[in-house]
């Protein structure tokens, strides 16, 4: 398969035909891959903002699904090395060396260590010097389309020779040196099960991702590699409307987005006959050296596309560039006054909203000005006029578009249709200026589109109104109020507390401010 999607055949960036073009050309392309449009936006996303690490937040049981969909819509639509790694809950007692180990390089099942997998993996290779990676038959690799050139960073510090008059069985250290020396890191890591992993192994992948390098201890010294230019993590985790993902709360932090995925009944029968079609096709290597078939995947999207649709969306366009995408400092401030209501709303749990937060919406706000603001079946918000005086209230309804078919639903994006006059229309270009270096400026409507889902997976509602900031001055040790006092949200056999959602607290901020 080659590069089929170009610049040439597609509408102008930040147009609202463009994503649905790109969505077409994708499936006109490759009619035999299993692609979810909320799934491959937020990808978009993620990478046009600078690699940016996501959250796919979905139902308990289709985890596995969605962390093979994931892969693979990375593997065929961008052609990027993606490996695919499955958690499984008896790894709490693994050390962070072993934890890291594992995620990266093949494990031999033992008691008490054998808990990473991969499961159904459509491709299963083991690669020396064309393909640059290896892998044993849990491991799932994809190649990139072209040779990497992120191998020519890596730098490997070499153990030591090993002291005179000790004498070991050489068929493992041959076996784990042939892993070390052979080892190119992918692209892409898709991940499921990480809150399964402790807490010293999750601060280990923090300093990873914080110092761009992978440092695996060994009996005979340490082993480093930095990562691969561009290198992100996919974390596949089950879907809670109140809470956060149960990891570690600064390595959340690193998770710029999180998206929900409901899966269509046609996605998943896509997905299974995918599968299917792999398994009858590729048969994986059960042995240490190189699989049947390691020939390497060409992407759909072609790698210029993809560089200047980044260029377009840094907030430092390079050099000859003429389009940029702008962020009034009026809608920047707009951005602040919802972190800052978010903040201190009372039934949320804000701690997270940190400066990284900040600096990850306005970077993922000019990717989604880049890929267009058309609706990808989400929830919108549309102001439903009633009168001037409705008008300069900017009073909201609400309503649901399935803008690619039935079943296709994100429960955090927002899109605002304003009849009052907005923010954006301060930024607007002049008449006069050339169409070749107009400045795609950011309106409302992607603000009010991309801050959900920054926001989501950092927040969590409070237990209940006496938990709630200042709380106690309400409710003291005893509790004398009455269940209609609490508000809206009681449920009457127990006549406790019913805890709102983080989306629904969302759409009322976004709606107030």
């Amino acid at each position: 398969m080659n590069s089929l999607v170009e610049a040439g055949v597609l509408p102008d960036p930040g147009t609202p035909s463009f994503f649905p073009a790109i969505l077409a050309q994708i499936r006109g392309a490759a009619p035999h891959v299993a692609l979810d449009p909320v799934l491959l936006q937020a990808l978009l996303l993620c990478l046009l903002a600078g690699n940016k690490s996501l959250i796919l937040r979905t139902r308990e049981e289709d985890i596995g699904l969605v962390s093979k969909l994931a892969s693979s819509t990375v593997a065929a639509v961008f052609g990027y090395q993606v490996h695919k790694v499955k958690i499984k809950p008896d790894t709490k007692y693994q050390t962070p060396s072993e934890f890291l180990r594992a995620l990266f390089l093949p494990t031999t099942p033992t008691p008490g260590s054998g808990s990473l997998a991969d499961e159904d993996s459509p491709v299963a290779a083991l690669s020396h010097a064309t393909a640059g990676s290896t892998a044993d038959s849990k491991s799932t690799f994809f190649f990139d389309s072209a040779p990497r050139t992120d191998t020519a960073s890596m730098s490997t510090q070499r153990p030591p020779l090993r002291p005179a008059g000790i004498n070991t069985d050489p068929a493992p250290v041959l076996a784990r040196q042939l892993s070390l020396d052979t080892l190119v890191l992918p692209r892409i890591l898709v991940i499921s099960g990480l809150e399964n992993v402790a807490v010293p192994a999750q601060r280990a992948l923090l300093k990873m991702l914080t110092d761009k390098r992978l440092v695996l201890d060994d009996t005979e010294g340490d082993w480093v590699w930095n990562l691969p230019e561009g290198f992100m993590v996919v974390y596949v985790c089950a879907a809670d409307p109140r809470e956060r993902p149960a990891i570690h709360k600064s390595l959340l932090d690193r998770f710029a987005m999180s998206t929900t995925i409901n899966l269509h009944p046609a996605t998943l029968q896509a997905v299974r006959h995918t599968l299917s079609y792999h398994r009858h096709s590729i048969s994986a290597s059960t042995s240490l050296h190189v699989a049947p078939d390691s020939s390497p995947l060409s992407p759909i999207l072609s790698a210029d596309l993809l560089r200047s649709l980044c260029a377009l969306a840094s907030a430092a366009p390079a050099f000859g560039v003429t389009r940029k995408t702008n962020i009034h400092p009026t809608l920047s401030l707009y951005i602040s006054d919802l972190f800052s209501a978010t903040r201190h709303h009372p039934q949320l749990d804000a701690m997270l909203l940190s400066a990284r937060a900040r600096q990850d919406t306005d970077a993922l706000v000019r990717a989604a000005r880049v890929i267009g603001g058309d609706p990808t079946g989400i929830e919108f918000i549309t102001v439903m006029g009633k009168g001037a005086e409705a008008k300069a209230r900017g009073e909201l309804a609400f309503r649901d578009i399935d803008a690619y078919g039935p079943g296709y639903e994100d429960s955090l994006s927002a899109d605002m249709e304003w009849e009052h006059v907005n923010r954006s229309q301060v930024s607007a270009v002049p008449s006069e200026v050339k169409p070749e270096e107009q400045t795609l400026d950011v309106s409302e409507a992607d603000i009010a589109r991309i801050v959900p889902r920054v926001l989501s997976h950092r927040l969590r509602v409070r237990d209940g109104p006496e938990h709630e900031v200042l709380g106690s001055l309400r409710y003291g040790a005893v509790d004398t109020c009455l269940d209609g006092e609490r508000g809206e949200k009681v449920t009457s056999a127990e006549g406790g507390f019913e805890r709102d959602t983080v989306k629904n607290i969302l759409v009322k901020i976004l709606s107030e401010v």
